[in-house]
């Protein structure tokens, strides 16, 4: 994929060589038709004079394309800083979110074989998966997420699309959650076999997790060691 400077390059020398291409076959159709000009029309002067001016609007053209391209590179930057800013609040949202979901996953699994009936039969029971259900907070991901592009900080930190992942999992847990809280499951049998569903997408969240987390610490763990064997920080290291 071409980069932007490679295309600035391209641009630039493109239309110097169609500037060069329209000057040299100006002053050639002006040498081989001198009757119909001055007879005295210096060839070599009338190119410098030519070339003279199309440099100057070659690089007035080449200035105007430089600050294009800086207003857009600044324009991109702030992007990046506002979406860096966002991801930063909904990795905290998810980590909240991520406790949550831990806890009513391990309550729902040490609970007995007739949870399912005790939701729908013992007011205490839902009452406190209820409260539980409503720990979870998405504010930021209902608002943010779906219409943000991600793909501008993706590109420099790979583990941005795996946090993405793992937002859409937890929210799809939480959207679950809430069938059970809004009564939305009839009958007893259903309500196990959504439960039994929750505990399985908790169980995959946690192992997505717990993937990434050795990912990130395996790279922080190389960044060290190219830190210590590098010179400089070799150097730093020893005074």
């Amino acid at each position: 994929m071409i980069s932007e400077k490679q295309k600035l390059v391209i641009v630039s020398l493109v239309v110097l060589l169609v500037g060069e291409v329209i000057a040299l076959t100006s002053i050639g159709f002006i040498y081989f038709n001198k009757e119909l000009f001055s007879e005295n029309i210096d060839i070599i002067k009338t190119f410098v004079n030519a070339s003279t001016a199309f440099f100057g609007c070659f690089f007035s053209f080449l200035a105007a394309l430089l600050m294009f391209q800086f207003l857009k590179y600044r324009e991109k930057q702030k992007e990046v800083a506002k979406t860096t800013r966002l991801f930063t609040k909904l990795r905290k949202e998810y980590e909240n979110n991520y406790t949550v979901l831990v806890e009513l996953g391990g309550e729902i699994a040490n609970g007995s074989t007739e949870l399912a009936k005790l939701l729908r039969e013992n007011k205490k029971v839902r009452d406190l998966f209820v409260l539980a259900v409503y720990r979870l907070d998405f504010l930021m991901y209902n608002t943010y997420y779906h219409d943000t592009d991600w793909q501008l900080i993706s590109e420099a930190d790979h583990s941005v699309e795996s946090y993405l992942e793992l937002f859409e999992q937890s929210h799809q847990i939480e959207y679950l959650c809430q069938a059970i809280v809004e009564n939305k499951v009839n009958t007893e049998e259903s309500l196990k076999q959504l439960l039994l569903l929750i505990t399985e997408k908790i169980s995959a969240l946690q192992e997505h997790q717990l993937v990434l987390d050795l990912r990130e610490e395996q790279t922080e763990t190389e960044s060290q060691f190219d830190y210590a064997t590098d010179p400089a920080g070799v150097e730093m290291v020893q005074e």
